[in-house]
């Protein structure tokens, strides 16, 4: 009888064994599904984190770039204000002299408020070569005083708010055919 337990017992203890390692190794599986799933969701996380911050970052640049330029629009319609203004202080006669003054201080207290707000002006000076990324060109004349594609004449002030180009300078160039170069 003996015997025949101990057979029963080596039986009974080998078939546990089989299936402990069975459940050994499926548990193994199971852990290494479970680390890749987990390197897979701080992927995951690292990419939100990621996105997040640059989100964060254009966010910023687009309200920085709404304190400095929010207010374009509103120079924009300012500057045929002044525009008119400067016209009008250009013409004078002796009935006009306590109007002209008039314009001339607002037109001063304008420009003073424009370049508080960061816009400067474009005012190239006569003879000075040509710019076109800031100055255009609206009439060519033929001359023989200025340098070819040199500024005769500023007809209009260009106008830059924060270094951004608002509006051209418009001027008149030179055109001189013994000065092509």
């Amino acid at each position: 009888i003996n015997q025949i337990d101990k057979d029963k017992t080596n039986q009974s203890t080998e078939i546990p064994d089989k299936n402990q390692g069975i459940q050994e190794q499926s548990a193994h599986e199971e852990i290494e599904q479970l680390k890749a799933k987990i390197i897979k969701l701080k992927d995951a996380n690292l990419d939100l984190l990621v996105e997040m911050e640059q989100l964060r970052k254009r966010t910023e640049r687009e309200i920085a770039n709404a304190k400095e330029f929010g207010s374009a629009n509103l120079i924009k319609e300012l500057i045929p204000f002044m525009d008119s203004l400067e016209l009008g202080a250009k013409q004078t006669n002796a009935k006009t002299q306590d109007l002209l003054k008039g314009m001339q201080m607002s037109l001063n207290q304008l420009i003073k408020v424009l370049e508080v707000n960061k816009v400067t002006f474009i005012d190239p000076p006569i003879n000075s070569e040509l710019n076109p990324s800031i100055q255009e060109a609206i009439t060519i004349i033929a001359s023989n005083d200025i340098k070819h594609n040199h500024i005769l004449e500023v007809m209009q002030k260009g106008i830059m708010l924060s270094g951004r180009v608002v509006r051209s300078a418009k001027v008149f160039v030179a055109e001189n055919q013994d000065d092509q170069s």
